[in-house]
């Protein structure tokens, strides 16, 4: 049983050598012969000793006129290792060119001693591992690293410290981070458009809380930069002018405000006014008083209005009148539109966006002009409640269509061709 051991062991130490690349070899080659050595794939010829001349009478024909004799060792190690050393293959010629001649006359040769080893390995570095940069912005790092292990170092070869560090660290990022932009307080509001009849009055705010930088998104996403509410909605106040016949009338409102007929009066109602005599009828009105005043003077700034029989007609013949007309001077961003249709046609308002609001309506008829007036028709005659009942068709919405019908207003005056007329703003 020990002996077996013992063999095992004998066999393991001949295995560990024979295959660590340190077995060893000889070679002998006469004199004037060339020696050829070579290692198989992946070693390479390490010379342990050279020896050129004779030691031995065994070799290469000796007789008994030789000697013995040798070439400095130092000579034959070194011309064999320059010739071999480190390499895969090599060919040494044994002459006396090459170590001289020592033992003159005798028959020499030329014996080397060596043995193979594996090439040495030197170690790699696996590639780069990069890892993320530790900020986004504002200046970060990212670290790289990589390990010994594309190839380890073996057979004496070099590590990998021969090919840099394996770790190192590098500035990332160092862009500014982005700055989201920001909205200063409200400011105030400022003054209202208009004195009255309803206007705006807006306040801002600015981006600067802070100001958008390197990239960063503006503060359209918080909202509207600026603001309006509705101002001075009260009604404008509502002018009297008066003038005598046959003299004429001026409206004039400030810049930015149109006149707005509210009511006109072509006749006379009343003995105060414009030289009232006994006989005069004090209860006469041209029914086209409004008509034809908001005809020449809405929507504009400035008018003149002629207090003529020409332009309203004689309402009491014999009689001294007077024009009176109550006004008011709106803003212009309120335009009364006036609109007309004739009976039994349907009359469309649209203010888009806008909603209607109804300023007056009139269903019959106080003029000749329109219409087909005939001698026969009256002209002085209208529905009181038309105002109401086109509101209610019509008012706070952004289109409506109302019907020019006896159905919808009764009927004022029979055997009259009537019409209907409406004013209004879009607000």
């Amino acid at each position: 049983m020990v002996n077996l051991r013992f063999s095992f062991v004998i066999l393991f130490i001949v295995f560990m050598y024979t295959n660590s690349g340190f077995a060893k070899s000889s070679k002998r080659v006469c004199e004037n012969k060339t020696m050829r050595i070579s290692c198989s794939s992946g070693r390479v010829i390490q010379i342990r000793r050279a020896m050129y001349g004779r030691y031995s009478i065994s070799y290469c024909g000796w007789n008994i006129f030789q000697g013995r004799c040798h070439s400095h060792s130092r000579r034959s190690l070194h011309e064999v290792k320059l010739r071999c050393q480190n390499k895969r293959s090599c060919s040494v010629s044994a002459v006396n060119g090459v170590f001289g001649d020592p033992c003159f006359g005798t028959r020499k040769y030329l014996e080397v001693d060596y043995y193979c080893r594996n090439l040495p390995v030197d170690g790699g570095y696996t590639k780069w591992n990069i890892q993320r940069c530790s900020r986004t912005c504002g200046g970060g790092t990212k670290t790289f690293t990589r390990t010994c292990t594309s190839s380890s170092p073996k057979f004496g070869g070099k590590n990998c410290e021969m090919l840099g560090p394996a770790t190192f660290t590098k500035a990332c990022n160092s862009e500014p981070c982005p700055v989201k932009g920001g909205y200063s307080k409200w400011g105030n509001y400022g003054v209202c458009s208009v004195k009255c009849g309803g206007g705006m009055q807006s306040r801002r705010r600015t981006c600067t809380n802070p100001s958008p930088r390197y990239g960063g998104l503006d503060c359209t996403r918080l909202g509207s930069s600026s603001s309006t509410q509705a101002c001075n909605q009260h009604a404008c106040a509502i002018l009297l002018k008066r003038v005598c016949q046959d003299k004429t009338l001026q409206i004039k409102c400030a810049p930015g405000y149109i006149v707005r007929i509210r009511d006109a009066l072509y006749g006379r109602t009343s003995k105060a006014y414009c030289g009232w005599r006994f006989y005069y009828s004090k209860r006469c009105r041209s029914h086209s008083s409004v008509s034809q005043t908001a005809n020449m003077c809405n929507n504009k700034r400035t008018c003149s209005v002629p207090a003529r029989n020409k332009v309203y007609g004689n309402p009491c013949f014999g009689t001294h009148k007077y024009l009176e007309v109550k006004y008011s001077c709106e803003p212009k961003t309120t335009v009364l539109q006036l609109k007309r249709v004739c009976q039994d046609k349907t009359m469309t308002i649209n203010c888009g966006r806008k909603r209607i609001h109804i300023k007056s309506a009139s269903y019959g008829r106080t003029s000749r002009t329109y219409c087909g007036y005939k001698f026969f028709h009256r002209s002085n005659c209208h529905v009181k409640s038309s105002s109401r009942a086109v509101k209610s068709r019509c008012e706070n919405k952004n289109r409506c269509i109302v019907n020019a019908s006896n159905k919808v207003f009764g009927n004022p005056c029979l055997f009259t061709s009537k019409y209907l007329e409406v004013s209004y703003t879009c607000k």
